[in-house]
């Protein structure tokens, strides 16, 4: 995602999503990269461009889920009221990240929210 950066080819990141989707794991496929290949023809994109045409890819998958025991530092289980919650704003619809994201914590420092 950087000058000098090798291609990212079509095909290979087709086949990564397609494994993926075969063994339920989760694949994200956040940005194309500026130089993306596809039948042999390179495409030189800018970096909006690129998290664009990872989201239109269709090349995430979110596998099955994870659930996890968590605990605090002295060992007892953590409730489920006192977990976090995730906030996802409007923006993020279409953002490539969102299949792996924990969301906003709504900090104040995103001009998205």
């Amino acid at each position: 995602n950087y000058d000098g950066a090798r291609p990212c080819d079509y095909s290979w990141v087709k086949a990564l999503s397609d494994e993926c989707r075969e063994a339920n794991t989760t694949f994200a496929f956040f940005g194309i990269g500026n130089d993306f290949v596809k039948d042999g023809k390179h495409y030189h994109l800018d970096s909006n461009m690129q998290k664009l045409m990872a989201y239109k890819s269709n090349f995430s998958f979110k596998g099955r889920e994870f659930h996890y025991n968590l605990h605090d530092s002295l060992g007892f289980p953590i409730r489920q009221e006192d977990m976090y919650v995730p906030y996802f704003s409007k923006h993020c619809d279409n953002c490539p990240m969102r299949i792996t994201c924990n969301g906003c914590s709504r900090c104040g420092k995103c001009k998205y929210i």
